[in-house]
């Protein structure tokens, strides 16, 4: 459906809104480790729900193979993961998890980045270097002290709307939210917010101390 001239319209529009948002802007400019995760986590997100309508196999394997480069490029990809399963369980329901081609895409998704991340560990152990997971001691999860400060949820939402989003761009998510999909693969937005959440939560002291 990509070339549908229907659909362009909104992925144009879209595109749009995160071409000038000013953190894509900054992001675009400068040598940061988190646009190319984002590619290929939305690029393997879309790839697996037109695997879902459609069954292409073709689309099972870059999907996965998409979100295993997101997480080898950076850790913080695996939430990631709740989008994914919401995928799978629209394909084949509450027993998606007895189903093989469910843990086929796991193995898929998830050999390269363990084995990397093991491998990165010993560099650690001799080395020393961190690869930017911990920053030599600065930890990026929340706090109960984090999550009792309303000056993280309101400097957190400030960012949101004013430059991740826009102010429009933000508008026309709210509406994008509250419209029913036209079919259940395009709940996956919900879900892919919902993640986005959790990821604020998890990594309060991150997203609290850095502003993209």
């Amino acid at each position: 459906h990509l070339f549908n001239a229907e659909a362009m319209i909104p992925l144009i529009v879209g595109g749009l809104f995160v071409a000038t948002a000013p953190t894509w802007l900054a992001m675009s400019t400068g040598l940061w480790p988190d646009a190319p995760p984002v590619f290929c986590g939305t690029l393997g997100l879309y790839l697996l729900a037109r695997w879902v309508d459609e069954g292409a196999t073709a689309d099972f394997i870059v999907a996965a193979c998409a979100v295993s480069l997101a997480i080898l490029l950076k850790l913080t990809s695996l939430y990631l993961g709740l989008p994914i399963l919401f995928l799978f369980w629209v394909k084949y329901g509450q027993r998606w998890w007895r189903v093989p081609r469910v843990w086929l895409f796991a193995i898929l998704v998830l050999l390269a980045p363990v084995l990397w991340y093991v491998h990165a560990y010993r560099l650690f152990l001799q080395y020393h270097n961190t690869f930017g997971i911990t920053a030599s001691g600065y930890m990026k999860f929340g706090s109960v002290n984090l999550f009792t400060d309303p000056m993280f949820y309101a400097k957190t939402a400030i960012r949101v709307v004013l430059f991740h989003t826009t102010p429009l761009g933000f508008f026309l998510v709210a509406i994008g939210i509250v419209r029913p999909p036209g079919r259940p693969t395009a709940y996956l937005f919900h879900m892919w917010l919902v993640a986005v959440l959790v990821y604020f939560l998890v990594a309060a002291q991150g997203v609290y101390l850095g502003h993209y």
